[in-house]
């Protein structure tokens, strides 16, 4: 999920948003996405327990103990602001509408939702992304 900061920038660059032409943010983009990496493998393995549980007959396995998604959630607002950016450089608001469907999609419950809902916002989150990246190389 970090490296989406690196398309994002990459995705304003070709936009025309003129921070983004700036190597320096280019190499902090990078800089964040490898820092959130590290960040995640630390805090997200570093204790982590599974505990077997079931849904619609079939045998997962989920954290005994489920925190905040921090890092998915800075990820997806540093996207929205560069999709916010492309928006303003193209008219072309749908990463920006995409991270916004896909935040709002995941805070759900998944106790009254269930688990698809999470999943098709990520899928319209991902298109979302897709379509601009195809937009702009046009």
């Amino acid at each position: 999920m970090p490296l989406l900061v690196v398309i994002a920038v990459n995705l304003a660059y070709i936009a025309g948003v003129g921070w983004a032409n700036n190597p320096i943010v280019y190499k902090g983009c990078w800089a964040i996405a490898i820092g959130l990496i590290v960040l995640g493998l630390v805090t997200d393995f570093r204790q982590l327990e599974l505990i077997p549980t079931t849904f619609a007959g079939t045998l997962r396995y989920k954290p005994k103990i489920c925190s905040v998604p921090v890092l998915t959630i800075f990820t997806a607002l540093l996207v929205a602001v560069v999709g916010f950016y492309i928006w303003c450089q193209t008219q072309w608001l749908w990463m920006f509408m995409g991270t916004l469907i896909m935040l709002f999609g995941n805070v759900l419950p998944k106790s009254i939702f269930g688990p698809l809902i999470g999943s098709a916002v990520d899928c319209v989150f991902i298109l979302a992304i897709l379509t601009t990246e195809l937009m702009m190389s046009n």
